[in-house]
């Protein structure tokens, strides 16, 4: 569980690119009620969607207004996609193994869709159809069908702690936090590749389509061989004796 304090929200102009992040600069610090404890954030419209785990809730955020506008009650919220063409935000309740569907226009829960497994990151795929799920103590991704509720499910041999839907190349990368890895599926749930990080803990992801760059969060960077270059034949750098991990950010270039 991710534990803060205080959630900074940096409020973005629209059509900010990676290639501006230079440009980004803090415009307000907003208090959210509440014990501490954040799963996911994402924006629906000029609205920030906020799966708040420490109070039990889904909170919705004006950007705009820079104001709460709700509160919903959900016991315990964890990945967040938004179907901003179908009125749509899916809400991955680990408390009873459910999606939640909220509508992003009355703000309110429409209905819960019953699953197999307890839901951890979501994604949703581009043309809205295919939600696709971390399942948190499984260990596996599952695909639901929207239409029929159809449910598949693959084992990924680690924990799925970030879910981001490719749909330029119809791919899911996968950040298992316990094997240090990104794992690439197809739309079936191949698993096409797997990147080895020289770093712990990998979680949130984000992609950058147009330079194909894709960005991971990890919470304990190891620094290269203090002797050498990495030798050819290993797949993973080594770590520095005596070297201290930090917190960084990668990235992968296909």
């Amino acid at each position: 569980m991710r534990i803060l304090k205080l959630l900074a929200i940096l409020l973005l102009g629209t059509g900010l690119s990676l290639a501006a992040a230079r440009q980004v600069r803090q415009v307000a610090m907003v208090y959210i009620p509440g014990n501490p404890g954040y799963q996911d954030v994402t924006f629906s419209g000029t609205n920030l969607v906020i799966a708040h785990s420490g109070a039990g809730t889904v909170d919705i955020f004006d950007s705009a207004k820079r104001r709460l506008l709700t509160e919903i009650k959900i016991d315990q919220p964890k990945g967040i996609a938004v179907d901003e063409h179908g009125g749509k935000v899916y809400v991955a309740n680990a408390a009873n193994k459910t999606i939640a569907v909220i509508s992003n226009r009355s703000w309110k829960v429409e209905r819960a869709i019953p699953l197999k497994l307890q839901p951890g990151p979501l994604a949703l795929s581009a043309e809205g159809s295919v939600l696709f799920i971390g399942n948190d103590q499984d260990q596996s991704i599952s695909t639901l069908d929207l239409a029929t509720k159809k449910q598949q499910t693959q084992a990924l041999g680690g924990h799925p702690s970030s879910l981001i839907y490719d749909s330029t190349h119809n791919l899911i990368f996968v950040s298992l936090e316990d094997q240090h890895q990104i794992a690439i599926l197809d739309f079936s749930l191949k698993v096409l590749k797997r990147y080895s990080l020289a770093a712990l803990q990998p979680s949130a992801l984000v992609l950058d389509a147009q330079s194909r760059r894709l960005y991971v969060a990890v919470r304990l960077r190891q620094q290269t061989d203090c002797r050498g270059s990495v030798p050819p034949e290993s797949s993973r750098p080594r770590a520095c004796l005596g070297s201290r991990p930090q917190p960084a950010l990668h990235s992968v270039r296909e």
